[in-house]
């Protein structure tokens, strides 16, 4: 499992040394570390899921809740009315007639490819990304799904209808669909390691007591971003990587 940059991480992709901030190596670590706890901290919050399962819980024994950056089976009531529309492409045989030489008519052969209407196949999960879906149960039906043969898991973010199911479509309704599937990643993703590095540099920037204000270090050219700008991109990076698949939220009940 890929875990958090470590301090030495950090350190060979800051613009700073130690001896540019005034420190020596032990005790810029010391302070980097520091930096570390608090913006992964930072990052945990932002990137926190609470499932509906764990809701209750969560919120009366003051446990924090999960992140999207390790795996877990959750258990959710999905709404059905959030199923897509899908169209199917089929290749059909069309004849036509045509007169011959000896004034009769033929069949002529010839294939033409035609839409089917639209149904909807397509649900959305709450999150992404999904994998190992355990069961899928249309709740007012008091039907489950055979998982790989009535309904199958693509792109690691929606379910897809077979067209073999004991149903056409999704069908319509609020909490009307119950999934048990496991969610999130196995590590934390490559975006949020890097935006650790830039939450650990925008605090750098904001300390009053650190000379990083100037525009060298050590004889050597510093490009960076402003601080509001840097903490903008990182939470957007954050969001992206747990936001819902269809409408970019976060995990609720």
């Amino acid at each position: 499992m890929t875990e958090y940059p470590s301090v030495e991480t950090i350190r060979q992709r800051l613009p700073y040394s130690a001896n540019a901030l005034g420190f020596d190596d032990s005790q810029y670590d010391d302070v980097l570390e520091e930096l570390r706890t608090d913006e992964t901290e930072r990052i945990e919050t932002w990137g926190s899921v609470v499932t509906d399962q764990e809701r209750a819980d969560t919120l009366h024994d003051g446990s924090d809740p999960r992140t999207a950056f390790e795996e877990f089976e959750v258990t959710q009531k999905v709404d059905g009315r959030h199923a897509l529309r899908t169209r199917r492409e089929t290749e059909r045989t069309r004849h036509r007639r045509t007169r011959n030489s000896d004034n009769r008519f033929d069949l002529g052969g010839g294939s033409r490819r035609y839409q089917d209407r639209t149904r909807r196949r397509t649900l959305p999960l709450p999150g992404r990304p999904a994998s190992d879906v355990e069961s899928v149960t249309l709740i007012d039906r008091d039907i489950e799904l055979e998982v790989d043969q009535d309904v199958y898991l693509e792109s690691s973010a929606v379910l897809v209808l077979d067209r073999d199911a004991p149903v056409h479509e999704w069908p319509q309704g609020r909490r009307n669909v119950e999934v048990t599937y496991t969610f999130g990643s196995d590590g934390v993703p490559v975006r949020i390691r890097d935006a650790l590095v830039d939450l650990v540099h925008v605090r750098l920037m904001k300390d009053d007591t650190l000379p990083v204000e100037s525009e060298s270090i050590d004889g050597e050219s510093v490009t960076y971003r402003e601080p509001g700008e840097l903490l903008s991109s990182v939470f957007g990076a954050v969001l992206s990587e747990t936001e819902e698949s269809h409408r970019g939220g976060v995990f609720s009940a």
